[in-house]
């Protein structure tokens, strides 16, 4: 760990070519720009993967919260760079069984909905 001249302390990590690839600043922003990032796995999958096993207490895997009380504060933003009816933007599943998905093009599907019946 190294202190800057106001005393905040950072810790970067440099790939075999010296380039810095992990960087976490006490004083700022900090980064990880390579690879994939596990919280409770060994072996990520995708950029952020979350995973709560076992049942040491209830509750949920991940929570966002935006604790600003000034006028236009928001609390979750996705995007994609692709408007396709194949692009899924979110998905809900449960117990791998899809619930519904946003798809780019703006619609919708929840599969065990009946087309049709106006939800």
């Amino acid at each position: 760990m190294v202190k800057n001249a106001d005393g905040y302390g950072s810790l970067g990590l440099k790939d075999n070519q010296g380039t810095k690839k992990i960087q976490f600043f006490a004083g700022g922003n900090s980064y990880i720009d390579t690879g994939n990032v596990g919280i409770g796995t060994t072996t990520p999958s995708y950029n952020l993967h979350i995973v709560k096993s076992g049942t040491e207490d209830e509750g949920y895997a991940a929570k966002i919260e935006n604790t600003q009380t000034t006028n236009g504060v928001g609390g979750l933003i996705i995007n994609t760079k692709e408007i396709k009816s194949t692009t899924h933007i979110l998905s809900a599943n449960s117990n791998d069984i899809n619930k519904f998905t946003v798809f780019g093009n703006g619609e919708i599907s929840m599969p065990q909905i009946p087309a049709g019946s106006g939800v």
